[in-house]
């Protein structure tokens, strides 16, 4: 006996295979299933080498991890930087911003992966961040956050393309 409730599921799967939507919604990839086990350990080690090259003001370091066609969120003006020079500009546009913005120092705290998956050649890590800005005047400044990845696997190599700062306060 088919029930409304059964019904209804069955209307929601036959519209979301029509739509395209079981490709992202329910967890699928064109590259197939999610794998939400833990990070392969070169993707981890990419994401500990953001870090410690942001910390570290390495820019050379930093451009390493990346690759391709980046795209990049942060939490000022512009807000976003998308295409090949993507890094070279944000990292442009973020030592301006601390110049202008009085910033002695920054530090961003790796507090662990949040969240993850691994589909075929594709990745995504979510991280917990905590950013302290010194100023050359007044308090520091401590936002809590989110930074966000995706990656690629290019040959045998795993590269980013691109990441998202989201800021928890």
């Amino acid at each position: 006996m088919l029930t409304r409730r059964k019904a209804m599921s069955l209307l929601l799967a036959s519209m979301a295979a029509t739509s395209g939507f079981s490709q992202f919604g329910l967890a699928q990839t064109r590259e197939g299933p999610q794998n939400v086990e833990e990070l392969p350990a070169d993707i981890s080690a990419l994401v500990e080498t953001v870090f410690r090259a942001f910390n570290s003001k390495d820019f050379n370091l930093l451009k390493s991890v990346y690759a391709g066609n980046l795209v990049i969120i942060d939490g000022f003006a512009p807000y976003r930087w998308m295409g090949p020079h993507a890094l070279d500009e944000w990292w442009a546009d973020t030592e301006r911003w601390a110049k202008d913005g009085g910033v002695a120092s920054e530090h961003l705290s790796y507090e662990g992966i949040l969240a993850s998956g691994v589909a075929g050649a594709r990745a995504y890590a979510s991280t917990s961040a905590t950013l302290t800005i010194k100023l050359n005047k007044g308090e520091p400044i401590i936002r809590r956050g989110t930074l966000i990845f995706t990656f690629a696997k290019l040959g045998e190599m795993w590269k980013a393309e691109g990441h998202a700062w989201g800021r928890l306060s």
